[in-house]
């Protein structure tokens, strides 16, 4: 990030990092007794309420590759053949 905008940056990825583990502190209590709610014991419940959040970064990490940009001027592949980017070695 340029030096005028690295301040921000920083200060919204940490907002952003501290809003996620204080959401999760509070969500998966949560998650927790329902599935002891919906009659699964407590040996169990805690296994399936640890897949939960696998899944949906599964999820997003799998929407991240399909609609996001390689760069800043797209995709990797698109340049290299637009000549706005060298091939990569590998």
């Amino acid at each position: 990030f340029s030096k005028n905008v690295v301040g921000s940056a920083n200060a919204i990825a940490a907002g952003w990092g501290n809003m996620g583990g204080g959401a999760t502190q509070l969500l998966m209590p949560l998650l927790l007794s329902a599935f002891i709610a919906g009659g699964y014991s407590q040996h169990l419940a805690w296994r399936y309420s640890m897949i939960v959040p696998g899944l949906m970064i599964f999820v997003v990490g799998i929407a991240v590759v399909l609609f996001t940009r390689d760069l800043p001027l797209g995709q990797y592949r698109k340049l290299e053949k637009t000549g706005m980017k060298e091939k990569s070695g590998m």
